[in-house]
């Protein structure tokens, strides 16, 4: 009898733990719904706040575009309908995206931009065409082109005075290079160039630093010049007037002279381009410096005008 008892006390006991188990479960699941909807009860309200502001804001502003386009109501020409028309249409356009992605209405470009009589009116944000504005474009258009028509010459009297600077010449060296080409062809070539005289200055060789130039690379290459010299002479003694060369003698004597005259040019083309070269080169190293020297002043002079302006500031 004692453990039937027993084993009905212990019964009861353990279906008491589980009924407050479960209680506790169910207490605890209330309690998460709860605070979950309390969550989202107050995201809501959030965000019902910040779209209503928002709301708000928005339409401060079209009150004040449309106060704004009254004011300028009559200074406004019906010549810019249609210019009002296509930008009060994006406006709609733009306010209509920015409507649907806050989930309000907004108010549309006719109610801004029309008065009583139905007449569009301009925004203050439309473009505004203006004849100074027009003006200006021009001008400056007129500007980049005469600028791009005048560089060439620009350069080109740019790099003259350079030349005339870097190779201590009174003359063009355009004229001289062409001086060079042309009239050396009346001495011999692999011959040194004396220097100009008041006589040969205008029409005979001379030429300057460019003859200078030209004798350093004759002195240089007279070997080569005279080798080739000597073999074409020693063919010529070698036969008569009356005489033919062999076919083998002739196709020799015919390269040789045609590796003399490719020499005697060669010393012109070379002569011009270290002539070109040191005249371009020393022009560039000019125009840099120069810039380099203004750099530096005009930086000096910004720094001690800023020092005496920050002392004469704090005296005064």
């Amino acid at each position: 009898m004692n453990d039937q008892e027993g084993d009905s006390d212990s019964e009861l006991y353990e279906q008491y733990l589980e009924d407050r188990r479960r209680l506790q479960s169910r207490e605890d699941a209330h309690e998460i719904q709860t605070s979950e909807e309390v969550l989202q009860r107050n995201l809501d309200e959030t965000l019902s706040r910040v779209l209503r502001n928002w709301s708000q804001e928005i339409d401060n502003h079209h009150v004040r575009i449309r106060i704004t386009g009254r004011r300028h109501e009559n200074t406004n020409s019906n010549s810019h309908t249609n210019n009002s028309y296509n930008n009060g249409a994006a406006t709609e356009n733009r306010n209509n995206n920015y409507g649907n992605m806050l989930g309000i209405n907004l108010p549309s470009h006719n109610s801004i931009g029309s008065n009583s009589n139905g007449v569009n009116q301009r925004t203050p944000f439309a473009q505004r065409p203006s004849f100074f504005r027009t003006l200006v474009r021009n001008l400056l258009v007129l500007n980049y082109l005469v600028l791009s028509l005048l560089f060439p010459f620009s350069l080109y009297n740019v790099l003259r005075s350079g030349f005339s600077t870097m190779t201590f010449s009174e003359r063009d060296f355009t004229r001289e290079i062409l001086t060079y080409w042309y009239a050396i062809d009346t001495v011999d070539v692999i011959s040194l160039i004396k220097p100009s005289t008041p006589e040969t200055s205008d029409s005979g060789p001379g030429l300057g630093l460019l003859g200078k130039f030209h004798n350093i690379i004759v002195y240089y290459s007279l070997p080569i010049g005279e080798a080739l010299l000597r073999r074409i002479l020693n063919i010529d003694r070698s036969y008569t007037d009356t005489e033919e060369y062999p076919v083998s003698v002739g196709i020799y004597r015919m390269i040789l002279g045609f590796f003399f005259r490719w020499y005697k040019k060669s010393i012109k083309i070379v002569t011009i381009l270290v002539y070109l070269l040191y005249g371009i080169g020393g022009t560039t190293y000019l125009m840099i410096a120069g810039f380099f020297f203004s750099l530096c002043v005009g930086l000096t002079i910004v720094r001690r005008y800023k020092s005496t302006q920050q002392i004469l500031s704090g005296l005064f």
